[in-house]
C-alpha cells in the first residue's frame, strides 16, 4: 500500500484509507468506489488481530512462517561518532548503496535475493548472489517508517527498506520468529529487541 500525505491506496484491491474527518484517532476506509466509512484505529487493529493480524497470512499449513516482499538492502559501511563536549553520545551509521531485490522469511532464516547478480556484501551469503541470516545470530532488531534494521553477532548492521510492504508487519513477524527460536534454544521470553535482544533470564 502506497500513500501520500494523509491518504493511501492498495494497488492490489484498490481499497483506500485516509485520516479521519471528525476524530484524530479515526481512519476513513472505502473499497473501490464504495462510500467512505469511518472507524476508530483501535477497533480496526482489534478486528485485524481477530483475523490473525500480521501472522495470519504468513503461517503456512505446516506451521512455518513464510513471507516475502520487494525490498532494498543496505549495509552499514562507516560509523561516525556523535560527541557533545567531551562525551561520546553514540554513533551515526552511514549506509552503502541500496541493492533492490526480495526479502524472504522462512522459519528461522531470512534471505535477500537481489534482482540482479551481485558480489556478496555480508551475512552467510557473502561472496555469492544472495545473503542469508540465521535468526539465532541476531543481536538486535528495530523498525523505522519504511525499513527495518538488524545487527548480528558477526558484526553485520543491515537496513532493509520496503517498497510496498509494512516494516511494522516485518517487525511483528521477525519478533515472533525470534521468540520461537529462543524457546527452542531454551533461552526464555524475549523482553526487548532494540539495542540488543534481551530475555528475562
Amino acid at each position: 500500500m502506497r500513500g501520500k500525505g494523509g491518504r493511501a491506496k492498495c494497488s492490489a484491491c484498490h481499497s483506500e484509507i485516509a485520516r479521519g474527518a471528525r476524530q484524530p484517532l479515526h481512519l476513513r476506509i472505502r473499497a473501490g468506489q464504495a462510500p467512505w466509512a469511518e472507524i476508530a484505529i483501535s477497533t480496526l487493529v482489534s478486528r485485524m488481530e481477530e483475523h490473525g493480524g500480521a501472522l495470519g497470512a504468513a503461517v503456512r499449513n505446516n506451521g512455518i512462517l513464510e513471507w516475502r516482499a520487494a525490498a532494498t538492502l543496505k549495509f552499514s559501511q562507516v560509523e561516525h561518532p556523535i560527541r557533545w563536549q567531551d562525551r561520546l553520545l553514540g554513533f551515526f551509521e552511514h549506509f552503502g548503496p541500496g541493492l533492490p531485490g526480495k526479502l524472504l522469511l522462512v522459519g528461522s532464516y531470512i534471505r535477500f535475493e537481489p534482482t540482479t547478480a551481485a558480489n556478496g556484501g555480508g551475512g552467510t551469503g557473502g561472496g555469492t548472489s544472495d545473503w542469508s541470516w540465521d535468526l539465532r545470530d541476531f543481536r538486535s532488531l528495530q523498525s523505522a517508517s519504511d525499513s527495518i534494521q538488524f545487527t548480528t553477532h558477526r558484526g553485520d548492521l543491515v537496513q532493509v527498506a520496503f517498497k510496498d510492504d509494512s516494516p511494522r508487519r516485518w517487525e511483528i513477524l521477525l519478533k515472533h520468529a525470534l521468540q520461537e527460536v529462543w524457546h527452542r534454544e531454551g533461552k526464555g521470553e524475549i523482553l526487548e529487541v532494540q539495542t540488543r535482544i534481551r530475555t528475562g533470564r
